[in-house]
């Protein structure tokens, strides 16, 4: 595979990551109607919480929290005292950096949160129930 073609494949499964959307989210949940305790599980792994409503009825939780640092961009890699010799390329390496600038800041964190729930009932899933920012079909 030379150089463009595996650029093109990144590109297109990019695209593809990016078109997944609640609704597939929504469909990819319907299909679960009516499977099992063990089948939800073999999808999804241990649940984070499970609720015992009573004998026949439960709820299992599944929660997905990804946190993503954004940099800023106001920092040089130095060591303190010199901030632009001629070794800064090495410096992201070794650890040492040192935010410069006219807006000191370290940058901010973006939490992306999923947390689905299934109810069952006589170990058949009944309802299905989502909240977050990050749920897509793509996840699971």
């Amino acid at each position: 595979m030379n150089f463009f073609s595996k650029n093109m494949t990144l590109c297109a499964l990019v695209a593809i990551a990016a078109c997944a959307t609640a609704q597939d989210y929504d469909n990819m949940l319907n299909k679960y109607m009516g499977a099992s305790e063990a089948e939800i599980i073999k999808k999804f792994g241990a649940p984070s919480a499970i609720k015992i409503i009573n004998d026949n009825t439960m709820v299992l939780a599944y929660t997905n929290v990804n946190d993503v640092f954004v940099p800023s961009e106001y920092y040089t890699y130095a060591p303190a005292g010199e901030l632009y010799g001629q070794d800064d390329i090495y410096y992201p390496f070794l650890n040492e950096y040192q935010f410069d600038g006219p807006f000191w800041s370290p940058g901010y964190e973006v939490e992306y949160v999923c947390k689905t729930v299934f109810l069952l009932n006589d170990d058949k899933v009944v309802a299905w129930k989502w909240q977050g920012n990050n749920c897509v079909a793509s996840d699971w």
